[in-house]
């Protein structure tokens, strides 16, 4: 079974990157490709280093719209870049960049389950828990 992450990143100051850095050989170690659409704000030095990771990295156009209005397209984006590049894939994951560093990081073997599970169904949708949904800035949490 191939699984591929398609991922959007969007850090302009820099605050995801210690935690990127020290968790990416984890992440990759249970992806067969990684795909992620970079926002063009984001920091230089995040920039730099993704390209230089075994990743398939887009870095979107300068003028491309940034902001939680925006989410749906970033999404796309993504899966499009990974399909494209990992064309036989079997399964994609679709996951923010941050979301998921922190689920290598805090809940590796809840990771590892439901990429197992994959092949279960042919769409997985996956929810959150309530810890979860409210450690998401106030901007996502109200209606």
């Amino acid at each position: 079974m191939t699984v591929v992450l398609a991922a959007t990143h969007h850090d302009p100051d820099g605050r995801l990157y210690p935690q990127m850095v020290r968790v990416f050989p984890t992440l990759q170690q249970y992806f067969d490709g990684i795909a992620i659409l970079l926002t063009p704000t984001s920091a230089t030095e995040t920039q730099a280093w993704l390209a230089r990771s075994e990743v398939a990295l887009h870095v979107a156009p300068s003028d491309a719209p940034i902001g939680h209005r925006h989410l749906g397209r970033w999404g796309r984006g993504a899966v499009q870049t990974a399909l494209t590049t990992f064309a036989n894939a079997e399964w994609l994951l679709f996951c923010d960049l941050d979301r998921v560093l922190h689920w290598a990081e805090y809940w590796p073997d809840e990771l590892a389950v439901t990429l197992a599970a994959l092949p279960e169904a042919d769409l997985t949708v996956l929810g959150r828990t309530a810890r979860a949904f409210y450690s998401h800035p106030r901007a996502q949490v109200l209606p």
